[in-house]
C-alpha cells in the first residue's frame, strides 16, 4: 500500500516534535511493508540545499521543496 504525507516540516527539521514523530511513523510503516512518499517544505532546516533525497530516511521517498508555492505546484500534487 502506498501512503502520501504532504507536510509543512519533516525530519531533520527542528521546527518541533511533529516533524520527528511523522519520521518515526513512516519508518515503522516501511518496516511493515508500506511505501511512504513525503513532500515537505524546508521549514526549520537551515541549509535546505545540503539535504539530499533519501539521506535521512532510506526506506521511503522524501522530497523537500523550497517554498510554499512549490509545495502546492501541480507537479507535486500529481505525484
Amino acid at each position: 500500500m502506498n501512503l502520501y504525507f504532504p507536510l509543512l516540516c519533516f525530519y531533520p527539521s527542528q521546527a518541533g516534535g511533529p516533524a520527528n514523530a511523522v519520521f518515526w511513523h513512516s519508518e515503522a510503516l516501511a518496516k511493515s511493508g508500506y511505501s511512504c512518499k513525503v513532500t515537505s517544505t524546508g521549514l526549520g532546516i537551515s541549509d535546505i540545499k545540503s539535504i539530499e533525497k533519501n539521506i535521512y530516511n532510506s526506506r521511503n521517498e522524501i522530497t523537500f521543496v523550497k517554498g510554499y508555492m512549490d509545495f502546492f505546484s501541480s507537479k507535486e500534487i500529481k505525484k
